[in-house]
Formats: structure tokens, C-alpha cells, sequence
């Protein structure tokens, strides 16, 4: 399983248009297989700090969602919306005993 979170900061006059953009993004990743979790969340300490929460399978699953067009399509957009350099984080989730 691998866990990526993206960090945005939009534009102050520009989050209502960010969270328009997203509904399709949203609606066709949740559709993917080998996603099961991916949700778009603002900070409680910033407004208009936005962060995606994204969850895959595998590896594959997240390569496979990079070549979507509802991906491509919100990139495309976003852009004009943003106020600074996106962060993006991957994570391998840890095996653990639990006993």
C-alpha cells in the first residue's frame, strides 16, 4: 500500500474555483481501481492550504493514475490557480506485528 499526500497553496480568490476543478478529478480517481482513498482536505491552520490525501494498492496504481485524463485535465487547470511550488510526499506503509 502507498500513501501520497500533495500539498497545495492556492490563491486566496481562487479555492472556490480549486474545489470546482477537483469534483471531477475526485470522482474519476475514487472510480480507479487500486485507489481507495483519495480526498481533498484544507488546513485548519491555513484556508488556502490544500492537501490531497491518496491511497494505492501498489505502485501500479499509482503510475496508472498519472496517465488518466482526469488527472491531465485538473493539471492542466491548477496550475493558474496555484501561489507557490506544489510538495509531493510518497509512503510505503511499514509491516508491523501487532501481538
Amino acid at each position: 500500500m502507498i500513501f501520497q499526500i500533495v500539498e497545495l497553496q492556492i490563491q486566496p480568490d481562487k479555492m472556490d474555483a480549486t474545489m470546482a476543478l477537483l469534483e471531477n478529478l475526485v470522482a474519476g480517481s475514487r472510480a480507479e481501481e487500486g485507489i481507495s482513498y483519495y480526498m481533498p482536505t484544507v488546513s485548519t491552520e491555513d484556508p488556502n492550504r490544500l492537501i490531497m490525501l491518496e491511497e494505492y494498492a501498489d505502485e501500479a496504481a499509482m503510475t496508472a493514475h498519472r496517465d488518466t485524463s482526469h488527472l491531465k485535465a485538473a493539471l492542466g487547470e491548477i496550475g493558474a490557480y496555484l501561489a507557490g511550488k506544489p510538495s509531493y510526499r510518497v509512503y510505503q506503509v511499514a509491516e508491523v506485528e501487532v501481538k
